[in-house]
């Protein structure tokens, strides 16, 4: 039980930890990932695809790429968050309702 406990408020420390985070992330207004090394990635992708090394891109085709893969991440990561979530409480629900955790799933 003790170890519930314990798990249960590191999870929610993590998660208080994740939030501050995102509200500080959401206040700024700048891109996550360097320019420079998503550029790189973006031609290495590109160069194998197209099976030419040498394409040129505009800059604000590589920009606009850079801000959908970075809202893609975002995304992924505020679902998972929710998710996260949903699973303290559901840990929280069952370790304070006495009932022994292997009974509770069925």
């Amino acid at each position: 039980m003790i170890l519930i406990v314990r798990l249960f408020f590191l999870l929610i420390s993590a998660l208080a930890r994740a939030l501050r985070e995102i509200r500080r992330y959401q206040k700024e207004f700048k891109l996550l990932i360097p320019r420079l090394p998503f550029q790189r990635v973006v031609r290495e992708i590109t160069a194998e695809v197209s099976m030419r090394s040498n394409l040129r891109m505009q800059k604000s085709a590589v920009e606009a790429l850079q801000e959908a893969a970075e809202s893609f991440l975002v995304n992924e990561f505020e679902s998972k968050l929710l998710l996260l979530t949903l699973v303290v409480r559901l840990i929280a629900n069952i370790s304070y309702s006495g009932e022994p955790l292997h009974n509770s799933w069925t």
